[in-house]
């Protein structure tokens, strides 16, 4: 079977739980889920990378599926969300304008994270865009947990707009939840994802 006929395995790590779902062209085909051990992931980003790694393989091992292709979520907390609207610049000066806004926004110098961005809609103004960096040191440990599982790493892209993009709604509120956190996300078309978590336990039932 070719790489183009396998299905592909979208993988998400958050809220302390690994998740994987097969996708061929007749919709799911497989799927793991697996609670992970305490501190190997923090809110989303796999700190021990080559643990997680060994236990993603295992995951999809045991389940049978085959997909080497993969989409990993990135978490929400390592990245920067942002609608931006942007006058009718020439193209060639776009990411230059971006830039500026990165660097007021991230919480870190532009040279330790990766950004871009893509133009939803020209308006009557200009751009309307949709911005997101990332920081590189979480980026560089979800590369490594795909290379070690041996899986090609496809995409990466924040955990929120890839829910978005795959319920493909109008308007949808989402719980989702662990033993341990709980993730609330807002969804509307057109604007960016609102996203809040909280700690849970036996002592805040």
């Amino acid at each position: 079977m070719s790489l183009r006929q396998q299905g592909v395995l979208c993988v998400d790590f958050g809220l302390d739980r690994l998740t994987v779902v097969e996708v061929g062209g007749q919709g799911v085909s497989g799927w793991a889920v697996r609670d992970l051990p305490p501190k190997v992931v923090r809110n989303g980003d796999p700190i021990e990378p080559a643990q997680v790694a060994e236990l993603l393989a295992q995951a999809i091992r045991e389940s049978g599926l085959s997909g080497v292709r993969a989409r990993f979520t990135l978490p929400d907390e390592a990245a920067i969300l942002r609608l931006v609207e942007l006058p009718a610049l020439p193209r060639r000066h776009v990411r230059r304008a971006l830039s500026f806004i990165v660097d007021k926004e991230s919480p870190r110098p532009l040279d330790r994270i990766s950004w871009g961005w893509d133009i939803l809609e020209r308006t009557d103004i200009g751009y309307r865009i949709c911005l997101v960096a990332a920081w590189n040191d979480v980026i560089e440990r979800i590369t490594r947990v795909a290379t070690d599982a041996g899986l090609q790493l496809e995409k990466l892209e924040p955990r929120s707009l890839a829910t978005a993009r795959a319920l493909n709604r109008d308007r949808v509120v989402l719980f989702d939840g662990s033993s341990t956190r709980l993730q609330v996300v807002y969804l509307r078309r057109g604007e960016i994802p609102f996203v809040d978590h909280a700690t849970v336990g036996r002592d805040q039932i």
